[in-house]
Protein backbone atom coordinates (compact mmCIF):
# COMPACT_ATOMS: atom_id res chain seq x y z
CA UNK A 1 0.00 0.00 0.00
CA UNK A 2 1.16 3.55 -1.17
CA UNK A 3 0.60 6.78 0.58
CA UNK A 4 -0.52 9.44 -1.98
CA UNK A 5 1.76 12.38 -2.25
CA UNK A 6 -1.03 14.83 -4.31
CA UNK A 7 -2.56 15.82 -1.50
CA UNK A 8 0.68 17.29 0.10
CA UNK A 9 1.56 18.69 -3.16
CA UNK A 10 -1.58 20.82 -2.91
CA UNK A 11 -0.15 22.66 0.45
CA UNK A 12 2.24 25.08 -1.24
CA UNK A 13 -0.52 26.47 -3.80
CA UNK A 14 -2.94 27.15 -1.22
CA UNK A 15 -0.95 28.62 0.96
CA UNK A 16 0.12 30.62 -1.66
CA UNK A 17 -3.20 31.57 -3.08
CA UNK A 18 -4.25 32.89 0.54
CA UNK A 19 -0.83 35.25 0.91
CA UNK A 20 -2.17 36.57 -2.60
CA UNK A 21 -5.62 36.78 -0.92
CA UNK A 22 -4.62 38.89 1.90
CA UNK A 23 -1.78 41.10 -0.39
CA UNK A 24 -4.88 42.30 -2.65
CA UNK A 25 -6.77 43.24 0.62
CA UNK A 26 -4.22 45.05 2.12
CA UNK A 27 -3.44 46.92 -0.87
CA UNK A 28 -6.68 47.91 -1.51
CA UNK A 29 -7.07 48.95 2.21
CA UNK A 30 -3.76 51.10 1.90
CA UNK A 31 -4.75 52.62 -1.46
CA UNK A 32 -8.73 53.30 -0.12
CA UNK A 33 -7.02 54.90 2.63
CA UNK A 34 -4.60 56.91 0.35
CA UNK A 35 -7.20 58.37 -1.77
CA UNK A 36 -9.57 59.70 1.31
CA UNK A 37 -7.47 59.76 4.24
CA UNK A 38 -10.27 61.13 5.99
CA UNK A 39 -11.68 57.14 5.89
CA UNK A 40 -12.07 54.68 8.58
CA UNK A 41 -8.94 52.39 8.07
CA UNK A 42 -9.83 49.03 6.87
CA UNK A 43 -7.93 45.81 6.29
CA UNK A 44 -5.12 47.92 7.52
CA UNK A 45 -3.29 47.49 11.13
CA UNK A 46 -4.09 50.08 12.99
CA UNK A 47 -0.66 51.34 15.35
CA UNK A 48 -1.53 52.50 19.13
CA UNK A 49 0.86 53.47 21.26
CA UNK A 50 1.33 51.60 24.65
CA UNK A 51 -1.50 53.58 26.29
CA UNK A 52 -3.53 53.57 24.03
CA UNK A 53 -3.55 50.03 24.19
CA UNK A 54 -3.48 49.69 27.67
CA UNK A 55 -7.18 51.50 27.73
CA UNK A 56 -8.56 49.77 24.51
CA UNK A 57 -7.86 46.39 26.78
CA UNK A 58 -8.72 47.71 29.74
CA UNK A 59 -12.39 48.84 28.08
CA UNK A 60 -12.37 45.45 26.53
CA UNK A 61 -12.53 43.42 29.54
CA UNK A 62 -14.62 45.87 31.98
CA UNK A 63 -17.23 46.16 29.16
CA UNK A 64 -17.50 42.12 29.61
CA UNK A 65 -17.89 42.15 33.12
CA UNK A 66 -20.98 45.14 33.28
CA UNK A 67 -22.74 43.58 30.53
CA UNK A 68 -24.66 40.83 32.66
CA UNK A 69 -24.68 42.04 36.14
CA UNK A 70 -26.70 38.84 37.32
CA UNK A 71 -23.68 36.82 36.45
CA UNK A 72 -21.71 35.61 39.64
CA UNK A 73 -18.30 37.34 39.88
CA UNK A 74 -16.69 34.04 40.30
CA UNK A 75 -17.57 33.39 37.26
CA UNK A 76 -19.29 29.53 38.46
CA UNK A 77 -23.04 28.47 38.00
CA UNK A 78 -25.62 30.09 40.21
CA UNK A 79 -26.71 27.34 42.59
Amino acid sequence: MQLQTWPGKLVVPVALTLLCIRLIIQVWGYGRLALDPGKAPQAVPVIMDAAEHARAEIEEVMGRESQDPTDPPDGGSRA
